[in-house]
């Protein structure tokens, strides 16, 4: 499901257009998409360059205009450690 580019676009137009509205959705979001899309971009730094633009503009989208510290705190440990160690 999470393989394609577009679908980390779709999470970003959702961000965007509804702001801090999503915000409690955040660590969910993360969740489902960040470690797929993390294991496809580190296998290969010269492959999936749609991904990674993507998911980088998604974060970008997130700390923009939903960016609450406490959605991190909802996070599981797995997740959070992920998004700590991709940086």
């Amino acid at each position: 499901m999470f393989r394609e580019p577009e679908v980390l676009t779709l999470f970003t137009i959702i961000v965007e257009k509804l702001k801090g509205d999503v915000a409690n959705l955040v660590p969910k979001i993360l969740e489902d998409v960040f470690s797929a899309t993390l294991n496809m971009i580190t296998d290969d730094f010269n492959s999936n360059i749609d991904h990674r633009v993507n998911l980088f503009k998604l974060i970008l989208a997130i700390t923009e205009n939903c960016f609450q510290g406490n959605f991190i705190v909802k996070m599981t440990n797995n997740s959070s450690s992920l998004v700590q160690h991709s940086c």
